[in-house]
């Protein structure tokens, strides 16, 4: 059943004791139930309009997905609860297309789970502006998990923040898959997301974790969280258009030994890309890849590379050039807190190889949990910033704490962590989330 509530906003100011008027706003929220209500939600929906999904399961049954074609609408969930709310095609091989497709602007898709279908989880049309996903879970598409296609203009200023990408059997069904895709994007974040198994089971290697390409421009991707993917982060693909100017800061990035068919590639690659800056991101391989962050071809210029630290080589390659500070290449698994769960926090192991050792960087004042920078007498090396007292050094009593998380343990908490008690997110976890003191912070798991 759709609800319907309009929220009208009156204000009669006085203009110079003689005129006066009135101000209204008639956003309305529609509450659906079932996926036939959200196609007509959607339907009914003008700018300005808030969607609320009800906790459930919303089958496509149209064979395409839920189109958005009007500017300026909000699709969340009524309990702000992305496991609660699953929008589902079916199946990768033979359901539907899409969850959603998004031709209009400045649409904003919150707090819900899409999955298995054919194509994309999300598609935008071309030239799209101002998409943001947020606290979302997209999983199991049969190509690309997030897709945005190629126009003749630019698609713009789009934020996905806090969501979850992963294949959930380990390994994706089509080498031509990847998380994040997008072409010739512009003034894009990417941040506090985790990305997992975005592998290919055979034929040739998966595309990225995250990729912008195709004369993309100005964008940054940061604190995300990525697991076993083939590919981590990728600005530029191959020796053809450049890639203009952005950030790769304070992201974690692991791969481990798997048997079989494992076609890893670089952590974070730079392909025809001038102007980049890539620093203070962790990345450590269990895998044989040797090439933890690689520029490729001449059209590499204008790069600086500072205060990572990988087990991995930084490789020039290929013509092309890049700027090198204070980066270590030589990181041991038992600097860090758990390389097998990918907790790339850093342990007190690493102290004399990293701690303080970093060279200051104009903009970064945070780490990967949004603890500020620095805690010593210097910026610390790699993602993480240690202060010794923080939640992070915690993380083996976190995982007895949370052992009652059943089927999966917590692998550690997003968000800043300064000053917070365990047993505090203790009391107050609920459904794989948190709130302390009214702040909701995700959780990650195994």
């Amino acid at each position: 059943m759709i609800t319907k509530t309009s929220m009208n906003n009156t204000n009669t100011p006085i203009l110079l004791l003689f005129l006066s008027f009135s101000f209204y706003t008639h956003a309305k929220t529609i509450t659906v139930g079932n996926f036939s209500e959200l196609l007509n939600g959607i339907s009914a929906a003008e700018s300005g309009d808030t969607i609320l999904m009800r906790d459930g399961t919303y089958t496509v049954n149209n064979g395409y997905g839920a189109q958005v074609v009007k500017n300026n609408i909000v699709i969340k969930s009524l309990s702000n609860s992305r496991e609660k709310v699953v929008v589902t095609g079916g199946g990768m091989a033979g359901g539907t297309n899409y969850g959603f497709w998004i031709s209009g602007h400045d649409v904003t898709i919150q707090g819900i789970t899409i999955q298995d279908v054919t194509n994309h989880c999300i598609q935008t049309d071309v030239d799209n502006h101002k998409l943001r996903v947020i606290d979302c879970v997209l999983r199991n598409a049969y190509e690309q998990l997030l897709k945005v296609p190629a126009g003749t203009g630019k698609s713009d200023s789009g934020l996905v923040e806090g969501c979850l990408f992963e294949f959930t059997k380990g390994v994706a069904e089509n080498y031509y898959t990847g998380g994040i895709d997008v072409h010739r994007g512009k003034d894009w974040v990417v941040r506090n997301n985790t990305f997992r198994n975005i592998r290919s089971p055979g034929g040739s290697v998966a595309e990225h974790a995250i990729h912008f390409w195709n004369n993309s421009e100005n964008i940054v991707a940061e604190n995300n969280l990525i697991i076993d993917c083939d590919r981590g982060i990728g600005f530029g693909m191959g020796n053809t258009a450049i890639h203009q100017g952005g950030i790769i800061r304070n992201n974690m990035i692991y791969h481990r030994s798997i048997n079989g068919t494992d076609f890893g590639d670089a952590g974070i690659c730079l392909e025809n890309c001038a102007g980049v800056n890539v620093y203070n991101n962790t990345i450590f391989f269990d895998n044989e890849y040797k090439g933890a962050i690689e520029c490729r071809f001449a059209g590499s210029t204008g790069i600086t590379i500072s205060n990572n630290l990988t087990n991995k080589t930084i490789w020039l390659r290929d013509g092309a050039s890049a700027t090198l500070t204070s980066n270590v290449t030589n990181a041991q698994s038992n600097w860090f807190v758990s390389t097998s769960r990918g907790d790339l926090h850093l342990s007190s192991i690493s102290l004399n190889s990293v701690i303080d050792k970093g060279t200051p960087v104009t903009g970064l004042v945070n780490d990967f949990d949004g603890e500020a920078r620095p805690q010593g007498s210097g910026i610390d090396i790699g993602a993480d910033e240690f202060n010794g007292v923080s939640i992070k050094r915690k993380s083996q009593k976190m995982l007895q704490s949370f052992s009652s998380c059943s089927p999966k343990k917590i692998l550690f908490i997003r968000g800043k962590r300064t000053g917070m008690e365990v047993s505090k997110v203790a009391i107050n976890h609920s459904n794989k989330r948190f709130n302390l003191n009214g702040t909701v912070i995700s959780s990650d798991l195994e």
